[in-house]
């Protein structure tokens, strides 16, 4: 291009649309809610123009994307935390529900086995009687988890 001024202009008129364009591709850009950022003008050896231009979300766009994600990250935890919860919850009652009927078990069978000696008579526990003693140890154990 040192020697050739015709060609010389040719690329320097190449060179100048690129930055007289580039108001016009920021303005365009800005529309669309993007940041233009322009980078240079390449000339090949071969004598293609190659323009090279970049772009990016606005400040505002990309502080509204951190802003949604980081509402969405707070969901979720407080998701995971309230599952986990009610799971514990769940097995903390099933846990209690065992338990109160392997105490229900237990008693019945105590009371099927067991025989009672007072001074000379003895007293053995009839089906009904034992009927009797699991209803009643049954409402004791539910109003005892009642006023708990």
């Amino acid at each position: 291009m040192a020697n050739d001024s015709e060609k010389a202009a040719y690329y320097e008129g190449k060179i100048d649309d690129f930055f007289h364009a580039t108001p016009m591709l920021k303005a365009s850009f800005v529309a669309q809610g993007l940041d233009y950022q322009p980078c240079g003008v390449v000339i090949h050896e071969d004598g293609s123009v190659t323009y090279i231009g970049g772009c990016a979300d606005s400040s505002e766009r990309v502080a509204e994307v951190n802003a949604i994600n980081k509402a969405k990250r707070e969901k979720e935890a407080a998701q995971r935390k309230a599952s986990l919860e009610r799971s514990q919850e769940a097995a903390e009652e099933r846990k209690e529900q065992m338990e109160i009927a392997y105490k229900k078990q237990s008693m019945a069978e105590t009371l099927a086995n067991h025989t009672i000696d007072t001074s000379r008579i003895t007293y053995t526990a009839t089906p009904e009687v034992m009927s009797f003693a699991v209803a009643a140890y049954e409402n004791n154990i539910m109003g005892a988890m009642c006023i708990l």
